[in-house]
């Protein structure tokens, strides 16, 4: 008789330990598995330096939001401190809201968001940078014969300024303020005809008086024809560089232009290494307020500049869900929307250099716990801006240039501002 196969037996008695024994270190192994898999920790999103000097009685918040409106993060920020905002899965572009809330009597809440921001991008905020010109060192009169009644005239030493209108009975007698010890001051004004005219005053010194017959000034030698001239007003700066800005300027405003007039002129001054050419026109559409501004710098003026007639229109006008079309392009847009009452008001404006912004559908909890009254609700869409910038100048120059406080050095541009009725 063979031996019993003692082997098989055995298998058959240890089938279900070895499956046990399989599962529990399956549900080991598993279990380690997890453990070895930390969340992951978040990322940057942006970092926002807040200056030392910057106005200790402003509370600022940063938001960082996404392209469908949520939250990413968000933070209050105090004076010489540094933060960053950070998420688990951050997106390669966020919107970055900064809000500020003075500390006086009447609540202005005002939200500034700037689209479009490349993650890892640092910001740094600052009091904006304030230029003065020279002290007043005298003042001399000018008066002024022959003059009709409301004749504007604009009196400049090349730095500051003065302005005088003709009254009912001439002749004006106009006092200005000198910042050079001995200046040449340059007489702007139009004759009857609604031409721009001109006339220098040499050695313009302190206490002195000086005359000058409105019949004697001439026109300009040079000459910038803009169109269509609408409603449109100038100002021309003019100086060396050596000199300090603005330079002497030739405000052209009040233009008359008979009816049909397609094309308005205005004058300046040759001679000088710089120019600054600035002017605004105004439209009124059917259903908008079209306003057109535009800056040009250089060592000559065009002479001629035909300003651009380009159309807006809003799909919808909710902040959650704004739409629009631009008929043109632009290097970045500028979107408006407000709420005011006697003693509180909001202002949120959108800056983005794409063709349509992000949507704002809330704000942030633990914002919203200390700003109750703060709804997204109740803002009311106030007015578009698009701003096309010559010579390079970016959407990333003008947000830095802007949260810094600093201003971008001579650059000229083209600005369409459409606000509907």
């Amino acid at each position: 008789m063979p031996p019993p196969n003692i082997s098989c037996q055995t298998c058959e008695i240890m089938k279900p330990w070895i499956c046990v024994f399989f599962v529990v270190v399956f549900l080991f192994q598993n279990c380690s598995s997890e453990k070895d898999e930390p969340n992951p920790e978040p990322l940057g999103l942006v970092t926002v330096h807040r200056d030392a000097n910057h106005d200790a009685g402003l509370s600022v918040w940063i938001f960082v939001s996404d392209d469908n409106g949520d939250i990413l993060d968000a933070t209050p920020i105090q004076p010489d401190s540094t933060i960053t905002l950070t998420a688990k899965t951050p997106p390669d572009f966020v919107n970055v809201t900064i809000y500020y809330e003075p500390n006086v009597s009447v609540m202005n809440h005002d939200f500034y968001t700037w689209a479009n921001v490349p993650r890892g991008e640092e910001i740094i905020i600052k009091n904006p940078s304030h230029s003065s010109l020279p002290p007043v060192k005298g003042t001399a009169t000018i008066n002024i014969q022959n003059c009709n009644p409301f004749d504007f005239f604009v009196m400049s030493d090349g730095i500051g300024y003065s302005q005088a209108e003709c009254e009912i009975n001439p002749p004006i007698s106009a006092v200005i303020d000198l910042r050079r010890e001995s200046a040449r001051v340059l007489v702007d004004s139009h004759n009857p005809a609604g031409e721009p005219v001109y006339g220098w005053i040499d050695n313009v010194t302190n206490g002195g008086t000086y005359t000058v017959d409105y019949n004697d000034l001439t026109p300009y030698p040079k000459t910038v024809t803009i169109q269509p001239a609408a409603s449109i007003a100038i100002e021309i700066d003019a100086r060396n560089t050596a000199d300090p800005e603005p330079g002497y300027r030739m405000f052209n405003t009040g233009y008359p232009r008979n009816s049909g007039e397609s094309a308005a002129k205005f004058g300046y001054v040759d001679g000088f290494e710089d120019y600054r050419l600035w002017g605004y026109s105004t439209k009124d559409m059917t259903t908008y307020y079209h306003y057109t501004y535009f800056e040009v710098y250089g060592a000559s003026i065009p002479l001629q500049i035909t300003l651009p007639q380009n159309s807006f229109t809003v799909s919808t006008s909710s902040i959650a869900d704004f739409t629009f079309n631009y008929s043109s392009t632009s290097t970045f847009s500028i979107h408006f929307w407000r709420k005011g009452t006697n003693n509180q008001s909001t202002n949120w404006i959108v800056y983005s250099d794409k063709s349509a912004i992000p949507p704002f559908k809330k704000l942030p909890e633990e914002f919203t716990a200390l700003y109750p009254s703060i709804s997204l609700n109740d803002l009311k869409y106030y007015q578009s801006s698009f701003m096309k910038y010559e010579d390079g100048y970016s959407y990333k120059q003008f947000r830095e240039n802007t949260i810094a406080g600093t201003k971008p050095n001579r650059v000229g541009y083209f600005s369409d501002v459409f606000i509907p009725k």
